[in-house]
């Protein structure tokens, strides 16, 4: 059981991880048309550099226009990290908080402090001498387990009348 809402935990997280990065779609598209953008403003500067006399002059504020137009790229690429990195803290919370929880919940009943206390439980039932430390108390619960077998079963309900 434990497994399993371990398991659907992780797939559940990773489902999260992937609608929240589509959220980075925009950005993509961002860095792209930046990109697209700049390497066109520099083509049409470097082409205005070939008109004589006044070439150079067309050509700063292209380049420059170009060199802005990367800032948009690198928008895009700083908003993609944005939401891939709160995309990786929110699967991870969504993975590490449920598995805790399970964990918490499910190691106290593997631990060998409540076994033992099973084993004392039975040592009184059936007169059985208290172990004296943890070895021995794990010990006296594999012999427990046996003895829980071997015991015979409670006698029969005889046809006697009850005892007044």
């Amino acid at each position: 059981m434990a497994v399993a809402v371990i398991a659907l935990t992780v797939w559940a997280a990773f489902f999260v991880r992937d609608v929240i990065m589509l959220l980075a779609e925009p950005g993509r598209k961002v860095e792209s048309s930046g990109d697209g953008f700049a390497e066109e403003l520099g083509k049409a500067g470097d082409a205005a550099s070939d008109v004589q006399f006044i070439g150079d002059v067309l050509k700063k504020p292209l380049w420059s226009a170009a060199h802005a137009s990367t800032g948009f790229a690198d928008a895009g690429a700083s908003f993609q990290e944005t939401v891939t990195r709160v995309a990786d803290v929110t699967t991870t919370a969504l993975i590490v908080i449920p598995v805790l929880f399970v964990l918490v919940l499910w190691l106290p009943s593997l631990s060998p402090s409540r076994s033992c206390k099973r084993a004392a439980g039975l040592r009184a039932r059936h007169d059985c001498c208290p172990p004296v430390d943890g070895m021995t108390c794990l010990l006296s619960q594999l012999v427990l387990r046996g003895w829980r077998a071997a015991l015979p079963s409670p006698p029969a309900t005889s046809s006697l009348p009850p005892a007044r």
